[in-house]
């Protein structure tokens, strides 16, 4: 069943933000203002000068998806991306629409010209986390719903980025926050994914200084999805080559 988004929370600067918690272990987050804690660096160490404000489209609902892969591929150095807020991506973003889920989002990156291998998957928090660990583990950001942020303190229809898990915690940059790093628990993170009956993750396949990327299905009833250069794969283990530029 896929991800339906309704309008992405843009009264973020009216909203007083909650008390943070003591700690991660107790369910809470910690905001820092580089994206190290507890001497961990972020495995996808976006800096701050990279980070994408959410903005309305054409209606005014939010394109908190679209900000999230912005924010993505300006970091790692996709091409289609390069010009953040210029590119033809964001533009036509601009000019729909905003709320988005799967079966959009393919279509915009189809219309806005994207050649860049890319994979979109939803499932439950297990295999969504699985699908993670493995791309982030090589400097990769993913796009993830997330339910719950104590800036809102109550329950929300979002996408950020996420650019550090491990075995104990993770960080996420939250585009209505642009300049903060929100780190979570592991359990917590597993908690917050899920929007509705299944998370959603968004994986831009390009790598600095390597000539594939490869798709890992999680076990389970993963729906994974590929698409490269317009051409729809699904299936277990894929390699996806980068197109030469």
């Amino acid at each position: 069943m896929r991800v339906r988004f309704a309008a992405a929370v843009l009264w973020s600067a009216l909203v007083v933000a909650a008390a943070r918690g003591q700690s991660i272990e107790d369910g809470g987050e910690v905001w820092t203002s580089e994206p190290v804690y507890r001497g961990v660096r972020a495995n996808a160490a976006v800096p701050a000068w990279l980070h994408i404000l959410n903005e309305g489209g054409s209606d005014g609902a939010g394109l908190c998806v679209v900000a999230s892969n912005t924010l993505d591929g300006l970091y790692q150095g996709v091409p289609e991306f390069a010009e953040g807020k210029g590119s033809n991506v964001w533009r036509l973003a601009k000019e729909r629409p905003g709320g988005y889920y799967p079966e959009k989002l393919e279509g915009l990156f189809r219309d806005a010209g994207l050649e860049t291998a890319w994979f979109q998957a939803e499932g439950d928090a297990a295999e969504l986390l699985a699908v993670i660990e493995h791309y982030n583990r090589q400097g990769i950001p993913v796009g993830i719903t997330w339910n719950f942020g104590e800036h809102y303190g109550t329950n929300i229809h979002h996408m950020v980025s996420l650019i550090h898990l491990d075995s104990e915690m993770a960080c996420i940059v939250d585009n209505n926050f642009p300049g903060e790093y929100v780190w979570v628990s592991r359990d917590e993170l597993a908690k917050r994914i899920v929007d509705g009956p299944a998370g959603w993750v968004v994986v831009l396949l390009w790598l600095k200084g390597s000539v594939n990327v490869p798709v890992l299905a999680a076990a389970g009833g993963l729906a994974l999805a590929a698409v490269l250069n317009g051409a729809a794969v699904s299936g277990g283990l894929l390699v996806l080559l980068r197109r030469p530029r």
